[in-house]
């Protein structure tokens, strides 16, 4: 399965058509960005466009993934989620009754077939990217991601769409850094070049124009650390979630817990295989903890990590709330 956006100054959108120009739709408020007014003439609140002509994009296109599987290529039959990399497995779908019965799947339905396979039995992820209209006429974009690197896509591209607001940071000369593990390295990363830094080389293999990285030993970081985000809500804790970039959607926000009697007792939904998710008012939010850990695998070394921070007032969760979200996270 894929999804479709547009590039405008060389980041994502999504976006709708309307009349002869093209409306960029965000979830945060950038420069000449408005408030999002929908068909019916309502107001977003956090929720933000900005109409631009087909001529001012880079591009507008649609995006398809599929597996390799005994040298045939297979859509998954779910969107891609973090699940896949937790059970280690695709569900792959074909609609030709020949391949299905060549490859063993189970018919679900009439011409619908499926079949759960390892990971480690996908021997590539194919990416297509799409030119559609006004840019048809440029070359379709085929992207291969090998057999090694493959859960780790799946886990970045799950983390884009939805995540738990926690990341692990690390301190170098003083600043702070989202980094990626890199053999007995680590890589930090920055959305601003600096000196000693290049482009970073993102898990397409495609080089990043807006992110710079730097190899760096662990010897060399003043500090290693997870930072944890909870909120409490009718006296308990609970994680908070992000979509697509955004935690305050109309003035809500997405809690999250693993523990099913809690979910019972709160009366959340059922979030995937693993979890539960409420939607609750921002102003029911009674104060944020930030907490700072010791890293698995890292506590010796940096033993003086852990701190915490609780916060009452709702101006201020919510500057820390736009803090987080200004680390983005690169693909």
């Amino acid at each position: 399965m894929g999804n479709t956006y547009c590039l405008y100054k060389n980041k994502k959108y999504s976006y709708e058509y309307e009349e002869d120009m093209i409306k960029l739709i965000s979830h945060e408020k950038e420069k000449d960005f408005e408030n999002y007014v929908d068909m019916m003439g309502n107001v977003a609140d956090n929720l933000f466009s900005k109409l631009v002509s087909p001529d001012e994009l880079d591009l507008i296109c649609s995006e398809e993934h599929e597996f390799k599987y005994k040298d045939k290529y297979f859509v998954s039959a779910r969107s891609i989620n973090k699940e896949m990399a937790e059970k280690n497995s695709v569900i792959l779908l074909t609609l030709n009754e020949n391949t299905a019965k060549k490859f063993n799947f189970k018919k679900i339905e009439q011409f619908v077939f499926e079949k759960e396979v390892s990971l480690n039995d996908i021997t590539e992820l194919l990416i297509t990217r799409r030119p559609l209209p006004p840019f048809e006429d440029r070359e379709i974009e085929r992207i291969v991601i090998p057999q090694n690197r493959i859960k780790k896509y799946i886990k970045k591209y799950s983390y884009k769409k939805v995540h738990k607001v926690d990341r692990k940071y690390c301190i170098y000369n003083g600043k702070k850094y989202y980094f990626e593990s890199a053999e007995k390295m680590v890589e930090i990363i920055s959305n601003e070049y600096e000196e000693g830094f290049k482009n970073y080389l993102q898990i397409t293999g495609e080089v990043s124009k807006d992110f710079f990285s730097r190899r760096v030993s662990i010897d060399e970081l003043d500090k290693i650390y997870l930072e944890k985000y909870k909120v409490k809500y009718k006296d308990m804790y609970f994680g908070i979630l992000v979509f697509k970039g955004n935690i305050i959607i109309n003035n809500k926000v997405t809690l999250f817990t693993n523990d099913r009697k809690i979910s019972k007792e709160f009366d959340f939904r059922k979030l995937g295989q693993f979890g539960f998710e409420k939607d609750i008012s921002f102003d029911d939010i009674q104060e944020l903890i930030i907490t700072r850990q010791p890293l698995e695998g890292y506590e010796n070394k940096f033993k003086n990590a852990e701190t915490k921070k609780v916060i009452k007032s709702k101006g201020e969760i919510r500057e820390h709330i736009k803090e987080y979200l200004k680390i983005e996270v690169p693909m």
